[in-house]
């Protein structure tokens, strides 16, 4: 049996399947700019020589948001095309750029069971959940490093999330 190797393919497997954790940016419950932390399944498959697709879903609970006693979802979803350079130590630079989907979901903002809320603050809560929602171009880069035949690790620095995780390629 004669196996023909690709030599132009820097990562030899099709698909990479990856768990991470890491920081994602939206607003917190004054609207200003925060961080939360986040775990994201990355899914990647090469298409064709070193130029891959990606597929990502990210989740995570804001405790008190839009308000005290109120946990809202956050949820991402991305979708990132990228091209694998080789570098030094068995590792490989993919550079990305995709589009990324956010919303929040809180099924309790704009509800008051107690009946002690009035009308403009339930109207808030919904606004600052809605205002989680965002429709994003992201760019920047992921460094893969192979650690064991099959398994390696990541890390993901863009304008979307910086993250790190282990995953498997097959």
């Amino acid at each position: 049996l004669e196996i023909d190797e690709n030599k132009n393919r820097h990562l030899k497997q099709d698909n990479l399947l990856t768990l991470s954790f890491g920081s994602v940016q939206s607003i917190d419950a004054n609207n200003e700019s925060a961080n939360y932390q986040q775990f994201t399944l990355n899914y990647g498959y090469q298409l064709r020589d070193n130029v891959w697709i990606e597929g990502s879903y990210g989740q995570n609970i804001i405790r008190d948001f839009p308000s005290s006693g109120i946990d809202t979802t956050l949820r991402n979803i991305t979708a990132k095309i990228k091209y694998t350079f080789k570098i030094p130590f068995y590792s490989y630079l993919l550079p990305y750029i995709g589009f990324q989907m956010a919303s929040g979901v809180s099924p309790q903002a704009g509800l008051d069971p107690s009946g002690g809320s009035n009308q403009t603050d339930l109207d808030n809560e919904k606004k600052l959940v809605d205002a989680l929602s965002k429709d994003d171009v992201v760019f920047g880069v992921t460094l893969i490093r192979h650690l064991a035949p099959g398994w390696y690790a990541r890390l993901d620095v863009g304008n979307d999330t910086i993250s790190g995780g282990f995953g498997l390629e097959f």
